[in-house]
């Protein structure tokens, strides 16, 4: 259990679902969680095993403070630009990945304004294909409360971060089977948690 500053606690589950060797960084991985607030981000990379990084949009990257702290924590970056940008980008995330680097992303791509899970993106599940890695679903439950859409308010409250059990590309066809099972994972989990908040 982490305690933040202000009133917001995080509590973890179910971390011994992720594999030692994952942990220890021997085996790369494509983290992959909901996206409910501004907040995910830092809260999420510190219960990552060490060595994690984000893979956000190339935009960030120019966001006072917040790309800062992307570029300090060698985030990659994917140009969503055009399609062939976008490409280029992806390939060079998966040489990353495939070399031993974990990273954590959100399928959705953005937050969610509604609380409720968006539409995956298929960038994240072709890196996984791709680089044949794990995906390690998660799901981070309570941000949508604590920091509104909109507001600069943060109010106190919890944060549940929750692990899933890892998904291997080499089971599934195509990449977009792929998504949907772990989408219906990710989706399992945040029902888990919601009647806790």
């Amino acid at each position: 259990m982490i305690f933040i500053p202000g009133g917001i606690k995080v509590e973890t589950y179910d971390r011994n679902k992720i594999p030692t060797e994952i942990l220890s960084g021997v085996q790369p991985a494509i983290f992959m969680s909901n996206h409910e607030t501004q907040l995910d981000p830092p809260l999420y990379i510190g219960v990552c095993p060490p060595g994690t990084t984000i893979i956000v949009k190339r935009e960030i990257g120019w966001i006072p403070f917040l790309g800062f702290a992307a570029w300090a924590a060698n985030a990659i970056f994917i140009n969503r630009s055009n399609s062939d940008k976008a490409r280029a980008s992806i390939e060079k995330a998966t040489v990353r990945i495939r070399n031993g680097q974990s990273v954590f992303m959100y399928p959705e791509g953005t937050r969610t304004r509604t609380g409720k899970l968006m539409p995956f993106k298929k960038g994240g599940f072709v890196m996984a294909m791709k680089a044949q890695v794990p995906i390690v679903p998660s799901s981070m439950t309570g941000g949508f409360r604590i920091l509104p859409p909109g507001s600069l308010r943060i109010r106190p409250g919890k944060i549940i971060v929750r692990f899933g059990d890892p998904i291997w590309p080499k089971d599934f066809q195509t990449a977009d089977e792929l998504m949907q099972a772990v989408r219906h994972q990710i989706q399992s989990v945040i029902d888990q948690d919601l009647p806790k908040l």
